[in-house]
């Protein structure tokens, strides 16, 4: 079972910690807890839209990153947020992660959704993304 939590000890940061069963559970809760961060109803934004992402990374860490980069791209230029993850699937190679998926959300409108905070960008401060004793563990900041 997934689970995240919000950090706040940061300055003008906020971040995440997030647990899981696998890699891909993983991803998707972080990218869950992105954009409930932004729009706590961010499941009222309808399913109108979808957006296929593919991102080939060379480890986990760097995988999570920009996973989360394309979040916050569709987030910032498009007004997308995501509440459906269809058709996750993770291929391992011995040189790289590949992620595909399909988001499925709809468009944030001010004034008609709850705003959040502006994640401004995804840091590599602290970034952690790796395999634990039970599951996965992954600490994201954010800067605001």
């Amino acid at each position: 079972m997934a689970e995240w939590r919000e950090i706040e000890d940061h300055t003008a940061d906020s971040g995440i910690e997030v647990w899981a069963d696998n890699l891909k559970e993983l991803l998707l809760e972080a990218s869950s807890a992105f954009y409930q961060l932004s729009t706590p109803d961010f499941t009222d934004v309808g399913s109108n839209i979808t957006h296929e992402v593919i991102i080939e990374e060379e480890d986990e860490e760097f995988l999570l990153h920009s996973f989360l980069n394309e979040c916050l791209y569709l987030l910032d230029s498009k007004h997308f947020i995501a509440h459906t993850w269809m058709k996750p699937k993770i291929i391992a190679t011995p040189d790289s992660y590949v992620l595909s998926c399909t988001l499925q959300g709809g468009t944030f409108v001010a004034g008609q959704h709850e705003s959040g905070m502006e994640i401004k960008a995804i840091t590599w401060h602290q970034l952690v993304c790796m395999k634990a004793d039970e599951g996965w563990y992954a600490m994201v900041i954010f800067d605001i």
